[in-house]
């Protein structure tokens, strides 16, 4: 969530580790919050979080299909890397969004959106990416990808629109 190239872009999430957050002190979890644990989720950052203020923070997630923004502490949003299915993002076509770098270390990509191209990459953990504004197809690992379904999102006066690829 510290990568400028997230902002304006949506990022699918699973929410983890809330019961973690009840002893800290800057941020206390209510009742709320905990039944959120487990729930993916999705957000859409105006501006990127700092690494100073992450463990402070909280950052408002959307329910996926509507329903009232939450506020969880950031630690506990991570990527979401599976289908609604429980399979990885990687076994089907499907937008995803990077966040780390690529097999080769390059880290140029982050923030991108791409389209995943399952293959036989799949077999070693990885799978190659078509990246939106680039003729380029590179290869990446589970972890350097978070899902990013492809539905327009209006909120108030932004749009957050579908992205052909």
């Amino acid at each position: 969530m510290c990568i400028p190239g997230l902002v304006d872009k949506r990022v699918d999430v699973v929410i983890r580790g809330l019961a973690a957050m009840l002893g800290k002190r800057d941020i206390k979890p209510g009742r709320a919050l905990l039944r959120l644990e487990n729930h993916h989720r999705y957000l859409l950052l105006t501006a990127p979080l700092t690494p100073d203020n992450l463990e402070k923070k909280g950052v408002t997630v959307y329910g996926l299909g509507g329903g009232v923004p939450q506020m969880p502490g950031a630690v506990a949003v991570k990527p979401l890397r599976e289908l609604e299915d429980g399979s990885s993002i990687l076994s089907s076509n499907g937008r995803v969004v990077v966040i780390r770098p690529d097999v080769e270390g390059d880290e140029s990509f982050k923030g991108f959106y791409g389209q995943v191209w399952p293959s036989d990459a799949l077999l070693l953990g990885q799978a190659y990416v078509r990246l939106v504004g680039s003729p380029e197809t590179r290869a990446f690992r589970l972890a350097s990808l978070c899902r990013s379904l492809n539905e327009q999102i209006v909120l108030g006066e932004r749009t957050f629109p579908i992205i052909y690829f």
